[in-house]
């Protein structure tokens, strides 16, 4: 019948059941017979066995005449016994081989499978008897086209080939894509059901804010197992991400693995489906197969195909066209794989909301240089300019830059960083310049496209005036932008609109093509952006500096008020515009309030302050002088930590500047001054005094972040270790130079070896300063650094976990050549019974729990019922198994390149599915009592599954009552599964046993299968209560889950339970680990059955800990929104004491309940001797309770307080009201 339904759903041509001389007569003979008298349309008679077959196609819907005459039944004689019928069949083998003299290897391989396939009673198509060939190193030998395994091979070798090369910006020939791959992150996510009605503005943030979004406890995968198990799937990527590139990669492996796969582009799909009116799957085949060696390979291989289709937004009119093509052509070849790649932009989801959605991810900021590295390799490889170590050099070329935070966020940037460290550029100094190197780089390829009519130089107008638009004005329409572009442009040149716009119009055409920028659709709309942002800001810059003089100052003096044109004011000055910026600047702010413009002046004239004028130079230095000089510490840091930064030749110059600040009483200039001046290089300094300063600096952190961190909240921005770091390492560099060996180490143990200096990058470039001296001074306060975590036993712990897993399943059959030691094709069958077992991401951990060996048996049994369950090819697995261990044995490397699964994404498999196989639960039984908590689990899956009720019941008995950690849970489960009374009776009887094992996950699994409530509920949960503090918080959460049901019978248990905790409740441990408590749950679950007393939350408000504290006050903000009158009992309880000062928040977040009268009572909180209440007053110098005139009187004051977070505020609120 599977046959038939493929024949009918046209995933097969034809299909064929081989049958052995001994099979029943009824099979071989009588209904081979009747299937060719149906084929040929007769229905009488009929033997028995063909009118039941015929009886079942008719159930099944299936037309019989049709289906018939796709189907056989042919008599093989292919036993042992049968020799001249198997020579024969080599014979025939032997002009399908590549190599002849593999014939009878690859009738060994066949045979095998058969009888795994009688086994499984499945079956196989052409493509995946290739597959299953070409896995054992067998080719098959491209002749002729009619036979479907030739044409299939033919086909994927063509598709390898045609997808094989990809090129790189500024690189003159192709790369391998197989060599050069670099792997890109690939997550899944959400499906976006609404549709495009947020507006341009939005649809733009998203676009370019795509790759910065943050999704916790996302899923990755390899993007090259896309729709191996999901077989439908949509992939979202943002700007530059490598879609196309993914597609080719993901098109070379699936016809490496001989399935059948067609590539296209979605806009060209759309325009034969608008303009030649042919169906989406006609267009389709014949863009992705037009070239193909295999004539109609779409219908001489029916399926099931994989169709790659790229660019779903960019079918404008025509988008939900196709997708109703793509939705029919799935629902038509239910077993074809369809992926969709789309921008977030233009893509309307709603359509597809019901196929797998995954997003394409910027890369870690940690694989940057290793990937750099690959593909530098490969752009070198042909011209023999290979580096030694590529690695090496790589590091050293983005070394304290931003080249590569740059590079991590897309392939794109990513490869033109490797193309130019390909011609030997630095990618370290300012942005401005990494940025002239990349578009110069861009500027010099040449068009993808035809000859190009226009000069270089307009194309390059065209693309700066692009820049400064979309920058000045993002939300213009595409057509909106070409007129303005073309009107300009007419001008410049002196020729008619009609040549500018044709001018413009192909400039835009050459940019789109190299991938520059790109025209996004929305809502019936076009727009233009530039898939990189900063591309565009910087070209936005070089147009600015082409205006006239005045035109430009006017630019410059407008940009300097707005905070997102500081980019293009940073490219501005690196291109030669530095005075003009810096003066914008400058004019643009005054005093303390406008202090970030003057150290953003200071920060772009960074690099050419010797090309900005002296007055001008000095004027800057002079006014960042000034701000160290700051009453408020958090500007003098800022301005402190933005002088140090200079190395130029003004480093002499500032250091004049700051010298009389080096003996300044407050601390924070002084250090300010002692880190500028060293920092700069100046001279203006003497030794003995540094090391004096050097020694203080203990004293100087301990202050500095008691005052940075008080009353537990940070109070600004910049942390005062961005002055001391900076001083210390370069002071102690300094020490290393002139002393001598031991004084060196003394001085700086005693100055560094502190607990408040400690931050990752001061402490790495430390321990590179320690070793560039050959310093191996130990500090205490590093151990951080060098934490104790034995990596090569991990190893070893991991490599036996997944030998006891993989070694039951590698059995030898058929054996495995010795030459072959890599998988053949992408081991996607072994990750997902690795997955589905669920060792994928939780192998970490317990995998110490697999050292000690043994249940062989039940892994064995394990691993087989999974492959059945999940309908994964058992012997593939096992040849995919059989390849890892020979991986894992003669590897001599770390686990990173051993444990090279990929990660797949597989659908959650139906566990009760077990049942329909011979699987032995006994056989299982032993693994449900394994220390790995993962094995255990798997286990009880499956014998949930496949044991019958008695047998269930007895195995979770035994659970229950010998298990440890999991396994008396997991016994508990199976029981009741079994026999719902009996099994909730052995649960409550393991519940009263004197000993705690396995307690925290009894209640855990009550908790998630609630029984009915009685009095051994109330037991139990008392029991849990006077346990272990572990065990009291699962039955804490038992008890919430009844008491949200409202079981009042509880009351008297939980405050029992409760006023117990409060004494019985252990302190902070010495590691300062806080141990758990069940109170705060406890509270929860008396609140759901009996509403608390105001009196009692204000009282639990101050409690000892959070947990308890933080509930009582979410409870009376609660009681505020419902009962604003509470306002009045509350307010009484802050005035008098009785609640923190934190719960004012509760009442200022609805300023209608802080009344003008309690205002004032608030305000004279300011003549309190403690600081913190003083302090609260801060939170009323805002509307709408006072006026901004208020406001500044009372920042005034606040700047004059003894207290140095409140002097803080105080200037902090005159610098929000522009008042210096």
């Amino acid at each position: 019948m599977k046959l038939a339904r493929g024949v009918h759903h046209g995933d097969i041509t034809l299909g064929l059941l081989a049958v052995s001389p001994g099979t029943s007569q009824t099979i071989a003979d009588d209904l081979a017979e009747d299937i060719l008298r149906i084929a040929a349309g007769r229905t009488d008679d009929l033997t028995d066995t063909g009118q039941a077959f015929l009886q079942r196609l008719s159930e099944a819907d299936l037309p019989s005449t049709k289906v018939c005459q796709g189907l056989a039944i042919q008599t093989l004689a292919a036993l042992p016994s049968n020799a001249a019928d198997i020579r024969a069949a080599v014979n025939r083998l032997e002009r399908l081989m590549t190599n002849p003299a593999d014939a009878s290897r690859a009738w060994s391989v066949l045979l095998a499978d058969a009888s795994l396939l009688i086994e499984r009673r499945s079956a196989r198509d052409a493509p995946s008897i290739g597959r299953l060939l070409s896995e054992q190193g067998l080719g098959i030998t491209l002749g002729d086209m009619r036979m479907p395994t030739v044409a299939a091979a033919a086909l994927s070798a063509w598709t390898m080939e045609n997808n094989s090369k990809f090129r790189i910006i500024g690189v003159g020939h192709a790369l391998s894509l197989a060599d050069a791959w670099i792997p890109v992150s690939c997550r899944v996510k959400l499906p976006e059901t609404e549709t495009e009605t947020a507006g341009l503005q939005e649809a733009m943030r998203r676009y370019h804010g795509w790759n910065d979004r943050n999704v916790r406890d996302a899923k990755f995968i390899d993007p090259l197992t896309l729709g191996r198990f999901y077989r439908k799937a949509v992939v979202v990527a943002g700007p530059g991400m490598g879609k196309s590139t993914v597609l080719k990669r993901l098109a070379a492996t699936y016809a490496f693995d001989n399935v059948p796969v067609a590539r296209a582009s979605l806009k060209s799909v759309a325009t034969r489906m608008r303009d030649r009116g042919e169906t989406f799957a006609e267009a389709f085949f014949q863009i992705a197969l037009g070239d193909s060696p295999v004539p109609n390979a779409e219908r001489l291989l029916p399926g099931p195909w994989v169709l790659l289709c790229d660019g779903l937004d960019e079918c404008g009119s025509m988008q939900s066209s196709v997708t109703e093509g793509l939705l029919a052509y799935a629902t038509a070849h239910p077993g074809a794989r369809l992926v969709v790649v789309t921008r977030p932009v233009g893509y309307q989801p709603a359509a597809l909301v019901e196929w797998r959605h995954y997003e394409l991810t910027p890369f870690d900021d940690t694989s940057v240089t290793p990937n750099l590295a690959s593909l530098l390799d490969e752009i070198l490889r042909p011209s023999s300019r290979s580096l030694a170590d590529s690695y090496g050099f790589v590091a050293e070329k983005i070394k304290g830059s931003k080249a590569g935070k740059l590079a991590a966020r897309s392939p794109m940037l990513l490869s033109l960083s490797a193309s130019l460290l390909a011609r030997k550029a630095t990618l370290t100094g300012r942005l401005g310049d990494l940025y002239r190197q990349i578009v110069d780089l861009i500027e010099s390829e040449p068009s993808p496209r035809e000859i190009s009519s226009i000069a270089p130089g307009i194309r390059a107008w065209v693309l700066d005036f692009l820049g400064y638009q979309l920058t000045l004005h993002p939300l213009t329409t595409a057509q909106a932008v070409e007129d303005a572009c073309a009107s300009a442009l007419s001008v410049d040149l002196s020729v008619p609109p009609l040549s500018g716009r044709e001018k413009v119009d192909e400039a835009i055409a050459h940019w789109e093509a190299l991938g520059v920028i790109e025209r996004l659709h929305h809502d019936g709309e076009q727009a233009f952006t530039f898939v990189h942002k900063t591309i565009g800001e910087y070209v936005a810059a070089r147009y600015v500096l082409r205006l006239k003089e005045l035109a430009r100052r006017t630019a410059f003096a407008d940009m300097a008020r707005i905070p997102e044109w500081s980019e293009v004011l940073g490219f501005a000055a690196t291109l030669g515009g530095a005075t003009e910026v810096c003066q914008a600047l400058l004019e643009a702010v005054e005093g303390d309030a406008g202090y970030q413009g003057v150290l953003q002046a200071l920060a772009i004239a960074i690099e050419p302050l010797r090309s900005v004028p002296v007055k001008l130079r000095q004027s800057l230095i002079s006014k960042t002088v000034e701000l160290i000089q700051s009453p408020s510490r958090e500007v003098g840091t800022a301005a402190a930590v933005a002088l140090s930064a200079v190395t130029t030749e003004a480093s002499d110059e500032i250091a004049v500047a700051v010298r009389p600040l080096l003996y300044d009483a407050r601390d924070w200039v002084r250090l300010g001054a002692w880190a500028t001046i060293v920092q700069t290089g100046g001279t203006q300094y003497e030794y003995d005094e540094m090391k004096a300063v050097f020694a203080e600096i203990p004293k100087l952190a301990a202050e500095m972040t008691k005052l940075s961190f008080g009353r537990g909240l940070r109070l600004f921005g910049y942390s005062n270790t961005q002055t001391i770091e900076p001083f210390a390492l370069t002071a102690a560099r300094r020490i290393l130079e002139r002393e001598c060996a031991s004084d060196a180490e003394s001085l700086i143990k005693a100055a560094l070896d502190h607990e408040h200096l400690g931050s990752v990058g001061f402490l790495r470039a430390l321990m590179e300063l320690l070793r560039e001296f050959d310093c191996t001074l130990h500090l205490a306060a590093y151990k951080p650094l060098n934490w104790n975590f034995d990596h090569k036993a991990y190893t070893e712990a991991a490599k036996v976990a997944y030998v006891q897993v993989f070694k039951p399943l590698a059995v030898p059959a058929p054996e495995l050549p010795a030459e072959i030691v890599t998988f053949p094709c992408l081991p996607v069958e072994l990750s997902a019974l690795w997955s589905l077992c669920e060792f994928d991401n939780r192998l970490a951990s317990d995998v110490w729990h697999w050292t000690k060996g043994g249940q062989a048996e039940s892994l064995a049994e394990a691993g087989r019922a999974v492959c059945l369950i999940a309908d994964l090819p058992l012997e593939r697995i096992r040849f995919q198994a059989r390849i890892f261990l020979r991986r894992l044995a003669d590897s001599k490397k770390g686990a990173s390149h051993v444990f090279d699964l990929p990660d797949i994404d597989h659908p959650p498999v139906d566990w009760s599915r077990a049942a329909a196989f011979d699987v032995d639960p006994l056989k299982l039984e032993p693994l449900l009592f394994h220390e790995s908590e993962h094995a255990a689990l798997l286990a009880a899956r499956l014998i949930d599954g496949c044991a019958e009720p008695a047998t269930k019941l007895s195995i979770g008995k035994r659970a229950l009552d010998g298990g440890r950690y999991l396994t008396p849970a997991l016994g508990a489960a199976l029981a009741r599964n079994a026999d719902a009374a009996t099994g909730l009776a052995l649960v409550y009887t393991r519940l009263q046993r004197s000993d705690e094992i396995g307690l925290r996950s009894l209640y855990d699994m009550i908790r998630r299968d609630i029984p009915s409530f009685d009095e051994r509920t109330t037991s139990a949960i008392a029991r849990g209560l006077k346990a272990s503090d572990y065990v009291a918080v699962e039955a804490a959460e038992l008890a919430l889950a009844y008491a949200n049901l409202g079981y009042t019978e509880l009351i008297q248990t939980l405050e029992a339970g409760y006023e117990h905790w409060v004494t019985a409740e252990r302190p902070l441990q010495e590691n300062n680990v806080v141990p758990p408590t069940p109170r705060h749950i406890l509270l929860k679950a008396i609140f759901a059955l009996k509403p608390p007393h105001l009196d009692r939350l204000i009282a639990l408000s101050g409690d000892r800990r959070s947990e308890v504290s933080t509930l009582a006050r979410e409870r009376l903000d609660e009681r505020l929104e419902a009962d604003p009158r509470a306002a009045g009992r509350i307010f009484d309880a802050i005035v008098d004491g009785r609640l923190g000062l934190t719960a004012l928040d509760l009442l200022l977040k609805r300023p209608k309940l802080v009344t003008p009268d309690r205002v004032a009572r608030l305000l004279t909180w300011y003549d309190s001797p403690v600081a913190g209440r003083r302090e609260r007053v801060i939170s009323l110098l805002k509307e709408p309770f006072m006026g901004r005139n208020d406001i500044i009187t009372w920042a005034y004051r606040l700047r004059e307080d003894e207290d140095f977070h409140i002097r803080e505020a105080g200037h902090r609120l005159l610098r929000e009201h522009r008042v210096s």
